[in-house]
Formats: C-alpha cells, sequence, structure tokens
C-alpha cells in the first residue's frame, strides 16, 4: 500500500489513471458479474425438462402406418386377451385409470466449470477446455510484503489487482481476454534506487483443444498482450523522473494434461514468450523459452489443491535483479488451494514469486529478484445462461425466506450480517449522520454477494491508541465481497460467513492516495424475534492492524419494525465503537428507513465501523431490496 502526490498523478495520462487506481478495477468486476448474473435466464423447473436445453425429454412419436391384414389378426387377439379373466383389472375390479403412474424423471444438472477439471492453474495454462456456452469470470488481489525501507512504500503490501474471463465457443474453442495492474515501489531498492513503476498488461487469448482422448489431451493457447509500464531512476529507463511506454507481448503455450485418475492431473506446458529486447534504451526481457508443470487434485468434492512451476531457458530473461538492475532467469511458482462455496462460486488461496497474470507475463517474476513472495486470493464465478446447473450442495429443496429473513439481509448499522441476498437480488443504501455515503450490492449466487461503497467519513479519534495517521476524515471508495459457509435458514446450526473489502481514501486537504483492506467473520444466530451477532474483524491500514470483535442484537418489535443494538470493542486498544437505533423494513415492498444514535465515523464502509469519533451523532439510512430469484 502506498502514499503518493495526487497532483502529480492527475497529470499523467488517461491510461496511468486506470492502472493508478485499483477501485475502478474492482468496479469493472463488480459491473460485468453482476450484469452475467441478472442477465442468466430464470431456471426451468419443469421436472421433465432436459438438462442441456429445458426440453421436454420425451421420446418423438412413431411414424404413422397403415395396419396389414396380419396386423389386424394381432390387434384382435390382443383385445381378446385384454378383456380376459387374466387382465389384472378385471380381476380384481380396479378401474386401470386408478393404477399409479409412473413417476416423471426428475430435473437432470449439468457441472458448472469450477466442478471440472480446471482450465489453468494459478500460473500455468492446462489442455482442459470450458464446455461450449459456459462462462467463467475471475477477479483478485496478490499482495507482495512491504519493504522496511522508508523510502520505498510502506503499509501492508504491495498489490496486484487482476481480473479475467473466459468463454466456451465450441468444446474445442475458447476465447478470453485478462487484465492486471501494479502500482507501488518495488519491494527492494534497485541499483541503490527506489523508482517508482507502474506496470499493467491486458491480453486477448484464444485456446483450442488438439487432442481430446480419454487421458491425454493436448491443446494450444495464444495471446497478444499490451503493456503499460511507468517507472523511473534506470528502472526500465533512463529518465529520473517517471518515463510511461507502450510496448506489446504475446505468448504461444502447448498445455499437455494426463489425468492419472478422474480427480488427479498433471500438466505439463512448453512454450515461448515475446517482449520486447529493449524498453527506453535499457534492457527489457526480451524473448525466452518456457518449460511448465504443475498438478491438479481433487481429493473431496468442494476442495482442489493446484501447485505449478515455470522455468525459463532463454535467451531472453524473467527477473531483475535488485544488486545492479540487470536482467537473469529464475523460477517462477505458485501452490494453493480452490473451496467451492457452491457449485457456481469459488476462490483462491495461494502463494506466489509470479508478477502478472496474463499468458506471457505470469511468467516474469515480481521485481527485483525472485525472492518475494506474495499471498493470493481470487473469486471465481460461473453464471448459468442456460446450463442448468446445480445451484447447491445441500441435498433437497431450498427453504424458501420469510419476512423475517429478509429483514436480515440488510446488514446493521456498523455490523455485517452473514446473510447473502438472492441471486439477481440489488440492494441499495444510502444515508447521512455518522458519515455520508451509499453502498450497492447484489447477489451472485445464494451464498456470494458483491458491494461496491463511497462514503465520506466523519473525522474520528486516531485509529491507533496514542496517535498515528487517521484514517477518518476522508472520503473512500471500497469494493467488496461475501461468502457464506453456514446458513441457519437451510438447516445449519448458525450462520457464517466471510467478507473481505478494498478501499481507498483521499485524504482531505493534502491531495494523498491510501490504501486499506479489511476482513470480517460474520457469525449469526436466530431466536424467535431475536438474533444475535458476533462480528470478529481486523483492518489493514498503514502500518497498523486495528482489530475489533463486534456484538449485536436485532429484535423485531412487531411486524416490520426492528430494535438494532451493536457494541464493538476493539482488542487493539483503539475507542470502541457502539451504535444503537430502529429500522422499519416495510413487508413485501423491502423498502425500509434506519434512525439511530452512533460514535462510528461512517456507516457504509468497513472502515467506518473500525474509527470511533469523539462525540456521537444521530443519523438515517435508507434502504431497498429488490428483484432476486430463489432457485430450487
Amino acid at each position: 500500500m502506498k502514499t503518493y502526490d495526487q497532483r502529480g498523478f492527475l497529470q499523467s495520462q488517461v491510461g496511468v489513471l486506470i492502472l493508478c487506481q485499483s477501485w475502478p478495477l474492482l468496479l469493472s468486476m463488480a459491473t460485468l458479474v453482476a450484469a452475467s448474473s441478472w442477465l442468466a435466464p430464470v431456471r426451468a423447473e419443469s421436472p421433465g425438462a432436459t438438462a442441456s436445453s429445458g426440453l421436454s425429454s420425451a421420446p418423438p412419436a412413431a411414424p404413422t402406418t397403415l395396419p396389414t391384414d396380419q396386423d389386424w389378426s394381432v390387434i384382435q387377439a390382443d383385445k381378446a386377451s385384454l378383456e380376459s379373466p387374466t387382465d389384472p383389472s378385471a380381476s380384481t375390479g380396479e378401474n386401470p385409470s386408478s393404477l399409479a403412474e409412473e413417476p416423471e424423471p426428475q430435473l437432470q444438472y449439468q457441472q458448472t466449470p469450477l466442478q471440472l477439471p480446471p482450465i489453468r492453474l494459478f500460473n500455468l495454462e492446462t489442455a482442459n477446455q470450458l464446455p461450449a456456452g459456459a462462462i467463467q469470470f475471475s477477479g483478485g488481489i496478490r499482495a507482495f510484503p512491504a519493504s522496511s525501507d522508508e523510502n520505498l512504500a510502506g503499509g501492508a503490501g504491495l498489490q496486484v489487482f487482476s481480473f479475467g474471463v473466459d468463454g466456451g465457443v465450441t468444446n474445442r474453442l475458447q476465447l478470453g481476454a485478462s487484465f492486471w495492474a501494479f502500482s507501488d515501489a518495488p519491494g527492494k531498492r534497485i541499483a541503490g534506487e527506489a523508482p517508482d513503476l507502474t506496470f499493467g498488461a491486458f491480453a486477448p487469448t484464444l485456446k483450442y483443444q488438439i487432442l481430446k482422448k480419454d487421458k491425454l489431451s493436448l491443446g494450444v493457447n495464444t495471446s497478444i498482450e499490451a503493456l503499460y509500464i511507468s517507472s523511473q531512476l534506470g528502472l526500465f529507463t533512463t529518465s529520473q523522473e517517471k518515463d510511461p511506454s507502450y510496448t506489446a507481448a504475446g505468448s504461444v503455450l502447448f498445455p499437455l494434461t494426463y489425468s492419472v485418475t478422474p480427480k488427479f492431473q498433471v500438466h505439463f506446458t512448453p512454450g515461448v514468450a515475446f517482449f520486447p529486447g529493449d524498453l527506453n534504451g535499457t534492457d527489457f526481457y526480451g524473448t525466452f523459452f518456457n518449460l511448465g508443470a504443475g498438478f491438479s487434485w481433487q481429493p473431496v468434492q468442494r476442495f482442489n489443491l493446484f501447485a505449478d512451476i515455470n522455468g525459463p531457458l532463454g535467451p531472453g530473461d524473467n527477473t531483475v535483479r535488485s544488486s545492479d538492475g540487470s536482467l537473469t532467469k529464475a523460477v517462477v511458482w505458485s501452490a494453493g488451494f480452490r473451496y467451492l462455496v457452491n457449485p457456481a462460486l469459488g476462490f483462491d488461496v495461494y502463494a506466489t514469486n509470479a508478477f502478472g497474470t496474463t499468458p506471457a507475463t505470469r511468467l516474469l517474476t515480481f521485481i527485483p529478484d525472485a525472492n518475494q513472495v506474495a499471498v493470493g486470493a481470487a473469486l471465481n464465478f460461473t453464471p448459468d445462461i442456460g446450463q442448468n446447473y446445480q445451484t447447491s450442495f445441500r441435498s433437497g429443496p431450498r427453504v424458501k425466506l420469510t419476512e423475517r429473513d429478509r429483514q436480515l439481509l440488510l446488514d446493521g448499522f456498523t455490523l455485517t450480517t452473514p446473510a447473502t441476498q438472492l441471486p439477481r437480488m440489488l440492494g441499495v443504501r444510502a444515508g447521512i449522520g455518522t458519515g455520508t455515503g451509499f453502498r450497492l450490492s447484489t447477489g451472485l449466487t445464494n451464498d456470494g454477494q458483491l458491494e461496491l461503497s463511497g462514503e465520506q467519513l466523519d473525522r474520528g479519534v486516531d485509529i491507533r491508541a496514542g496517535g498515528g495517521e487517521n484514517y477518518s476524515g476522508d472520503f473512500n471508495m471500497s469494493a467488496g465481497a461475501k461468502l457464506r459457509f453456514l446458513d441457519q435458514v437451510q438447516g445449519d446450526p448458525f450462520s457464517l460467513a466471510l467478507k473481505g473489502s478494498y478501499g481507498q481514501g483521499v485524504v482531505t486537504g493534502e491531495g494523498r492516495v491510501r490504501t486499506w483492506g479489511i476482513f470480517e467473520l460474520p457469525v449469526g444466530y436466530n431466536i424467535s424475534r431475536a438474533t444475535l451477532f458476533f462480528n470478529p474483524k481486523v483492518g489493514i491500514l498503514a502500518d497498523t492492524t486495528p482489530a475489533g470483535i463486534g456484538l449485536g442484537l436485532n429484535y423485531q418489535l412487531w411486524q416490520g419494525l426492528q430494535f438494532i443494538g451493536e457494541f464493538t470493542p476493539m482488542v487493539t486498544g483503539e475507542r470502541s465503537v457502539w451504535s444503537v437505533g430502529l429500522r422499519y423494513l416495510a413487508p413485501k415492498l423491502n423498502l425500509g428507513v434506519d434512525l439511530y444514535g452512533s460514535n462510528a465515523a461512517g456507516q457504509n464502509t468497513a472502515l467506518g465501523g473500525l474509527v470511533a469519533q469523539e462525540d456521537p451523532k444521530v443519523g438515517i439510512n435508507i434502504h431497498w431490496l429488490f428483484g432476486g430469484s430463489e432457485t430450487p
């Protein structure tokens, strides 16, 4: 995370603006993924529907022909046998129409792409393909450790943001596009200097499966990539000031996949990456051949393990030395897991030393050297646009939400509910009082939700006990995702979710931008009219990590009217945050209003619930939920 002069930033070109600011990237991810969810057709619920088309599965009618004389004799014999006492209905006196009919076939579901063998590992393409008509979105972040050097970027880490989409045109042809951006100082000095670096890439890709056997598959993957690089002080430029450059790169890969078992695959991916040999009068990566290998293993239904390694063979290079800024070769690796929240939604957690996420740049190590390791996380989503995917790993139909359950889809004042909005449901929240801002949210699946927030925080006390930078008083934009793992409505003992938020704020009066991240683990337990909340949360802000344990109560006084009380003691020593008030959510309309008092610095961003003010304020919020589909 970094702090920099925004005036110089605003003077740069539009391309720099897009790459430097990370929240528009997350906004585009939220917009694109949410749009795909909203455009998904309503699931056909006819028991006789097929998995692929939703049409009736009844066999076609036989062609009509005139009976022959021999046929007439057979018909007469059949008629006599039906009228004889051997007919079951004749001997029992039952009406044939009263006999039990055969049950209609049950609806058949297709597996989602996330349930199938992976189309790629973290940094390695495989020979597996998306089925025709399938789409897969992915958005994530890699956080490399920050340097302790005060002249380099401080804070909690150096972030690489990424987004990608792939689509199956046919069962053998797949098209895609990916994008990533980094804007910070490197994690180490390079030749004694501390340059400021902006690096980003956009890459359309084409993948074709050449060979498909029972256990062996072979494909070819190509990319043409547009690179934006702006640096200084000898890193890819001779200029002392930031020198923006546009250039091109590309790759051709030949992934080979062998299925040892249906759940365990090994992958071997030779290829070549194309980069310019020089940039702004300095050495650049050049062209190099590469050998990659890895494995994917699904030990249980929801859990996958991935690991991969890439070794450049030359003649070009893939690593910058910190000692003198020269280029060399180093191994690129990654290892981690994927967990499916439900068949259409999963998240990755992994470690890697790779820099980019496009086919060519994922073969580069983070700058400089190859020994800086990032913790990465990514969200993967596959919308159902007519494939009739399975919606849950649960057995039996889903329990439909009651009016009380719909009340609990809304977050509290400063605490997060573990409930997630229904697929294609849009939520709007706006408020004034303790902070002035808004929040938009949408349900991707029954267990996944995306959010976008903007808020002018009130000036509060310092985020750290005893002093330090005050993160309140700024205008903040943030994006977040919430994943639910347990759902009391569907029979689990309680509800449990995980929410992550990333935001940027402009420091009031100083023109500086600074970033933050907050993780929450909301837990809810419903007892008749009362719902209890337990909400641990931790923030990653500059060089501090404030943490608190939120405790809350939502009690329904009568239909639609709720009392809400919340208290978050800060275990890291900051001032505790509290809120208390009333909420009314009109039944059927899903339109609500809050009236509350709180000492929080804000209500609409996750940061506001971690920062207390000197004096409490009274505020009002408006809520509106509309749309949504309760899938079976």
